[in-house]
């Protein structure tokens, strides 16, 4: 049986592209559109429909949120989440989506149309469409339309004619497949005389691409997008991350920072961090001078406290940084009934910025080991969250309280209450009768009735040891782990976003926990929670020097950046035993002894085992005996050997005296 699958002899021309190129494309665009469109499609609608439930959130431990009731905390939560939905329903964000998925809906109708119109025509070996017989035709009628179609085709009666030659043979291998009853059978059954054939499957390409004169434009597109618009691209975006620090914040601002806190003193105040929030990068970037800023920033100015003044030249060079300072010192006061609307939107801008900027306070002071300047700007973060003054009451923090509140609850008697942990400590019940609540209404009451039971009331404990060990030792690695227990919260409890009426969006409470010397005044070790559960563990390490022994007092404190007088902090003391007080066994396990007597890679590759190296070893460190005991013990080959030795050395001595 002859092979079928030889090529056919054709002219020198090229055929043109086929024609199931262009819907093969057509097909794997609609495919590949289709896979991208549809998911986004249905998150985008989902986006748009969908309302976020804060009382259905929960954390990733399965903690449901507990949220603040009072009314001052909800109407801020609802009106920053009315906001920030309004931007994600009709923000330029997701107007511009809408109008990618619109084109993407377009593009996928106008091919399924143009698809649904094509026909796919696969060219292959059909010997009775060659042949020009129906499908089954008799082994008669095939001889006759053979001898028909060869006379007509024949390439005696066409010499100038290649197609004819061409079809000719195609005439030939039609005939001789349908005469072999095999070859025959194999095309009835599976379509090609020669059986079953793998069929290779590729991805569908457009006509144009297959077309001579337009290769050396695809050529250069391909070169122009390889090496000019992908390292473009790429170059662009290194230059874009490259202005930002890990963190989220600009390297501007970073070295600003560092800079300006590493040549203050450790005692840095609280009263420079509006300086150092107004004049970061992000605050000159994000805000704009206005024409209306003057006569609205001149009515601030004229109530406005400044503990510490910005210098002359900074405020004539760098008008935003006025600005800035007199936004942010105005929010501190809580004088946001003298702004203008479009005041109110820059303060909420720089407090968005101020979150990260403020972190990066923290940082630097915590890299530097100042822990009354990382107090301070953690001090300073809270006050911006809370709208405190500097030196303000934390007694500012409970709804509808002022300064005539906080007066009348120092000056209660018999027990007067100084901060809000003395608030929350006092077992008096939340009504008129309690100092401060005399003048308040039964849903005032209310309000801080809910603010009591959702501020953090932490009990912090600690246990100091090395791990594996019972008894801690000098050089060793001490494990302090803290635990920060929130007894406002019930079992399966989280915190929420916390009260912060003044704040520009929901605020989630974070603790930074430090070990400090109380001599030095310096932070040892530190780590920054962020979990919402009602329990947190903090582990911290540090290890003692060699040769310190006794007894250690260190201080572990716990800052909320959030609160302000919700703080806590313990006296964390521990004895440290010397090396001789304590004998240490050590445990080897079997396996680490069976791995010892396995040989290494260097003694398996010089053939050397590991025991014949340990006794090498021993034999080394083995005292030697007196020369004479060895002879005794040595074979007698070795001894005569010896023997000869010393007699030509003898002999030689013998010459050397004889010459003298």
């Amino acid at each position: 049986m002859s092979n079928f699958r030889d090529t056919f002899t054709k002219d020198d021309k090229k055929d043109p592209p086929l024609n199931y190129d262009d819907s093969a494309f057509m097909f794997f665009a609609l495919t590949m559109l289709c896979v991208v469109t549809v998911p986004w499609t249905i998150i985008y609608i989902r986006g748009l429909f969908s309302s976020d439930n804060a009382d259905d959130q929960k954390t990733k431990a399965g903690s449901k949120l507990r949220n603040c009731a009072a009314s001052t905390a909800q109407k801020h939560v609802a009106e920053a989440k009315e906001k920030s939905a309004m931007q994600s329903r009709v923000g330029s964000g997701k107007m511009i989506r809408g109008g990618i998925l619109c084109v993407l809906w377009m593009l996928i109708f106008m091919l399924w149309g143009t698809v649904s119109n094509s026909e796919m025509n696969v060219q292959g070996f059909d010997p009775y469409s060659i042949l020009e017989i129906p499908l089954g035709s008799e082994e008669g009628f095939i001889k006759k339309a053979y001898r028909k179609m060869s006379k007509k085709f024949h390439p005696d009666l066409n010499p100038n004619d290649p197609l004819a030659q061409a079809k000719f043979i195609q005439i030939t291998k039609a005939y001789a497949a349908l005469t072999d009853d095999v070859a025959r059978a194999n095309f009835e059954k599976y379509g090609n005389p020669d059986g079953p054939v793998q069929m290779k499957l590729g991805i569908g390409l457009p006509r144009f691409l297959l077309e001579d004169e337009n290769q050396l434009m695809i050529l250069c597109i391909f070169f122009l997008i390889l090496l000019f618009i992908v390292p473009l691209g790429a170059i662009c975006y290194y230059q874009s991350q490259k202005q930002y620090a890990g963190n989220g914040v600009l390297m501007e601002t970073l070295r600003y920072l560092g800079q300006y806190i590493n040549d203050q003193s450790p005692t840095f105040g609280m009263q420079k961090g509006p300086e150092l929030l107004a004049c970061s990068a992000e605050s000159r970037i994000s805000t704009k001078i206005r024409l209306s800023d003057e006569e609205d920033m001149r009515i601030i100015d004229r109530d406005v406290v400044q503990h510490k003044r910005l210098h002359e030249r900074v405020e004539r060079a760098f008008p935003v940084v006025r600005k800035n300072h007199r936004l942010i010192l105005a929010h501190m006061q809580r004088m946001h009934k003298l702004m203008s609307p479009a005041l109110i939107q820059d303060l909420s801008v720089l407090l968005k910025h101020s979150r990260l900027v403020t972190r990066s306070m923290i940082e630097i002071a915590c890299m530097h080991e100042w822990f009354a300047c990382t107090c301070s700007m953690i001090e300073f973060r809270r006050s911006l969250v809370q709208a405190l003054d500097y030196k303000d009451s934390s007694l500012l923090q409970i709804p509808h309280f002022d300064q005539n509140h906080v007066k009348l609850c120092e000056k209660a008697r018999p027990k007067a209450i100084k901060d809000l942990q003395g608030f929350l400590d006092d077992d008096r019940p939340i009504d008129n009768n309690k100092p401060g609540l005399k003048d308040f209404t039964d849903d005032q009451l209310l309000d801080v009735k809910a603010f009591v039971d959702h501020v953090s009331n932490l009990d912090l404990k600690w246990i100091a040891e090395t791990e594996g060990e019972d008894l801690i030792v000098e050089s060793d690695v001490v494990t302090v782990t803290t635990k920060l227990i929130r007894k406002n919260l019930q079992d399966g409890e989280a915190m929420g976003p916390v009260h912060a009426p003044f704040y520009a969006e929901p605020k989630y409470e974070e603790w930074w926990v430090f070990m400090t010397d109380p001599q030095q005044n310096r932070i040892m070790c530190f780590e920054r929670v962020l979990s919402a559960e009602k329990e947190m563990e903090v582990k911290m390490r540090l290890q003692v020097g060699p040769g310190r022994t006794g007894k250690h007092t260190y201080v572990v404190h716990a800052l909320s950046d959030s609160f302000a007088g919700v703080d806590r902090k313990a006296e964390v003391t521990f004895e440290v035993k010397s090396q001789k007080e304590v004998a240490r066994k050590v445990f080897v396990h079997q396996e680490d002894l069976e791995l010892d007597m396995q040989p290494t890679f260097f003694q398996s590759m010089m053939g050397i085992g590991p025991q014949e190296e340990d006794s090498s070893d021993e034999e080394d460190e083995r005292p030697r005996k007196p020369a004479v005991t060895a002879a005794k013990s040595k074979p007698k080959a070795q001894a005569k050997v010896e023997e000869v030795e010393s007699s030509a050395s003898e002999s030689d001595d013998e010459s050397d005296s004889e010459s003298k």
